[in-house]
């Protein structure tokens, strides 16, 4: 099975959304998925392992390069099973956060105007730092000393997580605004993609 990605594919979708499209190649038959660039970029938020999985099962950026992007006609080989076990996954996990994903997110410290970050805290005597990147997720990612380098100890999903408070006793306070999600689309389109591979 192959699969082919796409930059800024011409499909239709809401003008004002940047979107890109992979091709899925089984056989002689084929099935195009559009996403909203917004949308691929939650595949890697903190705490959302199945999208993770997800990206890279499907070589979405196996042949990129930071000067070239992705060159044109690249394509990736992945057994069928692969791909539908982990678009299953991934429907699974969306459905599970949709009321998270469906909101961009701010966040204020204290007294302090509604920001996007990053930002550095402390809390329970370890640093650390509170980013709203990708959009769709705010957390706070604490740290510890390692030998070289301070190493992750704790993340903070701080959507689902309110008032955690930083040891110099400031509130940290979340904001959230609706944004296009093109979860429909989306799920729609890997419910078409995984009955046709689930045995391949």
């Amino acid at each position: 099975m192959h699969c082919f990605i796409a930059d800024n594919h011409p499909l239709s979708f809401p003008r004002h959304i940047g979107k890109s499209a992979f091709i899925i190649h089984d056989g002689d038959s084929y099935h195009r998925t559009l996403i909203a660039d917004r949308d691929i970029g939650l595949l890697s938020g903190p705490l959302f392992i199945s999208g993770a999985v997800f990206s890279m099962t499907f070589g979405f950026y196996e042949n990129f390069t930071v000067a070239g992007g992705i060159p044109e006609g690249s394509h990736v080989v992945r057994p069928g099973r692969k791909l539908f076990n982990a678009a299953h996954a991934l429907q699974h996990a969306i459905e599970r956060d949709l009321d998270l994903l469906q909101f961009d997110y701010s966040f204020s410290i204290g007294k302090n105007r509604a920001h996007r970050g990053p930002e550095s805290i402390i809390v329970r005597g370890r640093s650390g730092v509170v980013a709203t990147s990708p959009n769709g997720f705010c957390y706070a990612e604490l740290s510890v000393p390692g030998p070289k380098a301070n190493r992750t100890a704790e993340i903070i999903d701080l959507r689902v997580v309110e008032n955690l408070i930083t040891d110099d006793s400031e509130r940290i306070k979340v904001h959230r605004r609706p944004r296009y999600f093109g979860r429909t689309r989306f799920l729609r389109s890997l419910s078409f993609f995984a009955p046709a591979s689930e045995n391949a």
